[in-house]
């Protein structure tokens, strides 16, 4: 398990550490986590990272971008483990889920 203060450091951490699955706010210092997913998609090492977003920012207009973007699954904070549970279940199965 690796974490990052920002998406900046943690685009640069995840060339260097390849990791299964990524557990990603929306609200992140130097650059939010839309603009993360967007740029993983140009990234063709990352591109197919399983991706869930895990955030108080549970709008139906953000969650949707997400999704658009390549997120499998989010989930609201605070969150419940069970929730967290199955949106990762979701994510590394190819399914998307929305908890």
């Amino acid at each position: 398990m690796i974490e990052a203060g920002n998406g900046v450091e943690a685009l640069a951490l995840l060339e260097q550490n390849p990791v299964d699955l990524a557990l990603l706010d929306i609200h992140m210092p130097q650059i939010d986590g839309l603009t993360f997913l967007a740029e993983l998609c140009r990234r063709p090492s990352m591109a197919q990272l399983p991706v869930i977003m895990v955030s108080s920012d549970t709008g139906a207009e953000q969650i949707a971008r997400a999704s658009e973007l390549g997120a499998k699954a989010s989930v609201g904070k605070p969150f419940r483990l069970d929730a967290l549970r199955q949106a990762i279940t979701a994510a590394t199965s190819g399914n998307v889920a929305v908890g």
